[in-house]
């Protein structure tokens, strides 16, 4: 409940501090490798109280929120960020589940690591959520390459399957990606459409991947790519 501290997982102390959500991550995960649910202790209104709390397991990416105004998202493998800018771009929430989805959907396929890009991308993540971020480290492309057409195709699909899974309406995705691309081209340097050049392919894959979600739903299959 709101206002509760947490104490311990399983007895042990949870970590205080600067990195107490990351430390205590890491604690969480040694219980439930053995375990289907997490023993918590919490402080509730100066009274101490143990919970049994029971797990559902989902994608554990951590959702940064990133102090600049260029107009990105960014996935290290492990996180995701969206920038001020793109959530300031985003008409409504389904237009910024398309970007987080999206950006998910490239970390469940390891593009990061298959890029080599996830060094350098966690760096600007570290930067950019800090209160002061060094905007120098923007400075052209930042040092990324620019997702080639069939991984970025490959995102898309899943990224309309996670959005849709997830209660989202997808059928203005394409326009939503549209929007962006005529907005902030590939000539934007450290924009999104310089890192995701291959519109013409990821908007074939986001249309197929709409029609699959509504054929599916319509023959009451599951939302599976």
């Amino acid at each position: 409940q709101e206002g509760d501290v947490l104490l311990a997982a399983a007895g042990k102390p949870l970590p205080a501090g600067e990195h107490a959500l990351s430390q205590a991550g890491a604690l969480f995960g040694k219980i439930l490798a053995s375990q289907a649910s997490l023993p918590m202790t919490i402080e509730r209104r100066r009274s101490e109280r143990q919970l049994t709390i029971p797990v559902t397991r989902a994608c554990a990416f951590a959702i940064e929120l990133g102090n600049a105004d260029n107009v990105n998202a960014y996935g290290d493998g492990s996180r995701v960020l969206v920038t001020r800018g793109m959530i300031n771009f985003t008409h409504d929430d389904d237009e910024l589940a398309f970007v987080l989805a999206k950006t998910m959907a490239h970390n469940m396929l390891g593009h990061p690591s298959s890029q080599r890009n996830s060094a350098t991308i966690g760096s600007i993540i570290d930067n950019l959520k800090s209160i002061t971020p060094d905007t120098s480290m923007l400075i052209g492309s930042g040092g990324i390459k620019a997702m080639p057409a069939d991984a970025d195709a490959a995102a898309d699909r899943l990224g309309i399957y996670l959005a849709a899974r997830a209660g989202y309406d997808v059928k203005d995705a394409p326009a939503f990606w549209n929007r962006l691309a005529e907005s902030y081209p590939p000539s934007v340097l450290n924009g999104y459409s310089a890192n995701h050049p291959a519109l013409p392919q990821r908007l074939s894959a986001v249309e197929k991947a709409i029609a699959d979600v509504k054929a599916k739903r319509s023959a009451k299959k599951p939302l599976v790519p």
